[in-house]
């Protein structure tokens, strides 16, 4: 009898062990995908101690597991509060909504601006939407990545996709001609970086190439943007005053892949033949 229970006591025992172990490898691994850089040491640090407990006898385990419990409780409130200020702000409860006035003052989420401000108006571009084809020759291919086929065609993706109406004027100054306009155009408010708004056309892409994906669309986007070369680009300038209602607006970007939006009226009192 008492054989028995000897060996339901050491079953239990076992098992607790497992649960235990079970416990810190559940702690280690949310540790390790929720942290980073020194925070991601010291929770695996304390995760390796807590594993050691398994070697101490039942009731010292238990507090020892209670006390590494309490400091991963505390480690994790700690790390939180010390990146509050990193913190999307559209996580937040006062600003769940597509676009907030201080958002433009802070130059935080230009696209969410845009698309209320495209939704309300006609827009003109001076790019076709072509198709990859038409740029991914089997020669440019071997060449390497080709960024024409971004430049001249995702900022009219994103306005077909959210303006009023989207139409092409051919006469309106290329990126290389807006080049040559940068000097005025510039002076227009800047409502922030235009590169993650851009790594998402790929949403709007249906060309069906490797370049449409989204790998390359991130690399360009992103990765290239933050590239020390890509400094003084990918910005967004809005001139807000002057639009009315039923305004037919016109979108010029340069090589740099900034983007100038302005009321037709306007570009064309002040911009055409400005060079």
């Amino acid at each position: 009898m008492m054989a028995g229970n000897d060996e339901k006591g050491v079953a239990k025992r076992s098992f607790s062990n497992y649960i235990s172990m079970a416990a810190i490898i559940i702690l280690l691994l949310a540790a390790l995908l929720i942290s980073s850089g020194k925070t991601r040491l010291v929770f695996t640090a304390v995760s390796i101690a807590a594993f050691l407990t398994l070697l101490l006898r039942e009731q010292r385990r238990k507090q020892a597991l209670s006390g590494f419990l309490l400091l991963f409780l505390m480690l994790s409130v700690f790390y939180n509060v010390q990146n509050l200020d990193r913190i999307n702000p559209m996580t937040e409860v006062n600003t769940q909504t597509l676009y907030q006035e201080e958002d433009y003052v802070n130059q935080y989420y230009p696209d969410s601006f845009l698309r209320l401000l495209l939704k309300e108006h006609a827009v003109k571009i001076p790019y076709e939407i072509k198709h990859a084809d038409e740029y991914l020759t089997d020669e440019r291919r071997e060449q390497g990545f080709y960024a024409r086929y971004y430049k001249e065609t995702n900022y009219g993706r994103f306005m077909r996709a959210y303006a009023k109406d989207c139409s092409i004027s051919t006469d309106l100054p290329d990126m290389k001609e807006t080049d040559q306009l940068v000097g005025q155009l510039s002076a227009f408010p800047c409502i922030g970086r235009a590169n993650d708004m851009l790594r998402y056309t790929f949403l709007l892409n249906e060309d069906n190439v490797q370049e449409s994906a989204y790998f390359w669309y991130s690399w360009y986007y992103y990765s290239y943007m933050v590239d020390e070369r890509a400094e003084g680009k990918f910005f967004l300038y809005v001139r807000t005053e002057d639009i009315k209602e039923g305004d037919t607006l016109v979108a010029l970007w340069d090589s740099a892949q900034n983007l100038y939006l302005m009321t037709e009226q306007y570009y064309e009192n002040e911009v055409r033949g400005y060079e």
